[in-house]
């Protein structure tokens, strides 16, 4: 038979409907419903020996979770805010005081947002690297509701600078080998590649003309120092400048391998 501290007050409890011991500092918690919650719901608090007096003690949340306690309202134990406050009915009536007042919402994010530069975009960042797959499933459900916008904007922007629509569709061909392969990707502009080495061809030591055409056999190009097919990753420290055409001639031989083919190449041939 479980034993109680004597100096533990007698209230009633709705949960367990009679007077139970509850704690001194915490006249809202049952004895017996936490023991009861401890044992049966929460993985946090297993079970422990009744019989003891350090288990009539509050069981106390984990450093940096909230508190659990019975809620008569949602029939249920629930997290709690510091101020005591039952989580799921607090977003519940905040989801609906915004549903009835769109224009304040609206006011209030904006001033929030000022205040907080930047602080949206984090929080954002943090909840899409946590939940990959809900925020792959929203973003292909917003495309799909959007698909003929979508298409019209990326049509208007790619005749309005055409070279930049084929520089993000380049770095997009990039990023999908990368991640397909599972090698790595890191964010980069292309321009910042060419000014980091001078404009120099990292195969051939040639320089580049900034002024040609990306797409012609001697202007700039993105190439990976270790392929991607050989497990480079595509990111800043693994990118170079390289002529198109000893780009496209390299294909996935390393860098000393082309060299050493550049090198043979301008030897001069016996006389036969």
């Amino acid at each position: 038979m479980s034993t109680f501290n004597p100096e533990y007050p007698i209230a009633w409890c709705d949960v367990c409907q009679e007077d139970t011991p509850h704690y001194p500092k915490r006249l809202w918690s049952c004895v017996m419903c936490r023991r009861r919650y401890a044992k049966e719901y929460s993985p946090a608090h297993p079970k422990t020996n009744t019989t003891t007096s350090k288990s009539d003690r509050d069981p106390t949340p984990p450093s940096g979770q909230r508190e659990i306690r019975w809620h008569e309202s949602c029939g249920q134990y629930t997290e709690r805010y510091n101020n005591g406050r039952c989580v799921p009915c607090s977003q519940e009536k905040s989801r609906e005081w915004k549903a009835a007042n769109p224009e304040r919402t609206q006011e209030l994010q904006e001033k929030w947002e000022r205040e907080n530069p930047g602080r949206r975009a984090a929080l954002n960042k943090i909840w899409r690297e946590s939940h990959p797959e809900e925020t792959k499933a929203r973003n292909a459900a917003n495309y799909a509701r959007n698909r003929e916008q979508n298409i019209a904007s990326a049509l208007a922007r790619a005749a309005a600078d055409p070279e930049k629509h084929r520089e993000s569709s380049r770095k997009d061909k990039r990023r999908r080998r990368a991640l397909r392969l599972e090698n790595g990707y890191e964010s980069y502009r292309d321009n910042e590649v060419f000014k980091y080495h001078n404009w120099i061809c990292h195969l051939c030591d040639v320089a580049i003309d900034p002024t040609l055409p990306r797409n012609t056999r001697f202007g700039a190009q993105i190439d990976h120092i270790i392929p991607l097919a050989r497990g480079g990753p595509d990111c800043f420290d693994n990118v170079a400048p390289a002529h198109g055409t000893c780009n496209t001639r390299r294909q996935d031989k390393s860098v000393e391998e082309f060299r050493e083919i550049l090198r043979k190449e301008a030897e001069p041939s016996d006389a036969i």
